[in-house]
């Protein structure tokens, strides 16, 4: 860091000499000092973040499996196919494996990480948003939702403090989002796995209904955007190396929208 050295120097130099150079040097020392200590102590806190965040999300992920009682071998491959899908590096990917695993035989662990995730991102709603997407999307991801699975996501959401409303709204809308993305080859009056259109599915993945005003539609749409950006997920402490998840998130909420907008003729 020499940045402020540098400034107030020179500043100091044209303002009152060599002894302004002198002035403005030490000046400009505790101000880069100061600014180092900040950016490293920023960079510790958002390091354990991205640990909390990780660990929360495969110790999560483990229960999930076995929130029927037994873990079956297609679960398993759910598994490894959502922890695929988040690009991990192999470091990464063998740690999310030991987790989920940890997850799934220690039958306490996942409530001391959840608590521990929401005492570090009680002000982050997206992070947590985003968290609660990752937990349904493994629930979903072999194409059905058990009694157990939903108990579970209700149980963790309450742990972090989600109204139970802000839950079903989210699940509604990503098990419409896994029925268009898997219906992807429909026409628009064609069913979705989900047994809805694929306009229909649209809709629903964006949160809205066919009644609601072109404003609206868009509101939801940008809103969702917004709430899945990579850099505001960053800046909230979620794992880089996690993001793949909620940029394929961005991209059917983006296809969504697209179907939508063409079908009105939004512009």
């Amino acid at each position: 860091m020499f940045i402020g050295k540098m400034f107030l120097g020179m500043l100091g130099l044209f303002a009152a000499g060599l002894p302004g150079l002198l002035i403005g040097l030490v000046v400009g020392h505790l101000f880069d000092s100061g600014a180092a200590r900040a950016i490293g102590q920023a960079a510790s806190e958002k390091g354990h973040l991205g640990s909390v965040f990780f660990e929360a999300t495969f110790l999560c992920m483990g229960r999930m499996a076995k929130a029927d009682g037994r873990v079956s071998a297609e679960e398993i491959r759910t598994a490894e196919a959502v922890i695929a899908r988040m690009g991990l590096g192999d470091q990464g990917r063998s740690e999310a494996i030991a987790t989920f695993q940890r997850g799934k035989e220690d039958d306490d662990a996942w409530r001391a990480s959840v608590q521990r995730l929401r005492g570090s991102f009680a002000n982050k709603p997206e992070a947590l948003a985003l968290f609660l997407e990752l937990q349904i999307n493994m629930a979903i991801a072999d194409g059905h939702l058990d009694i157990a699975e939903v108990q579970l996501l209700r149980e963790i959401g309450g742990m972090l403090g989600v109204p139970g409303g802000m839950i079903e709204a989210i699940l509604q809308r990503m098990q419409a989002e896994y029925s268009f993305t898997q219906g992807a080859g429909a026409d628009l009056g064609g069913d979705t796995p989900g047994g809805m259109n694929r306009l229909q599915s649209a809709y629903a993945t964006l949160g809205v209904s066919a009644e609601d005003s072109d404003a609206d539609v868009k509101k939801a749409y940008r809103r969702l955007m917004n709430q899945h950006h990579p850099d505001k997920l960053i800046s909230e402490g979620v794992p880089e190396d996690m993001l793949k998840a909620a940029t394929e998130r961005t991209r059917a909420i983006q296809e969504a929208w697209e179907l939508v907008r063409k079908e009105r003729g939004i512009r």
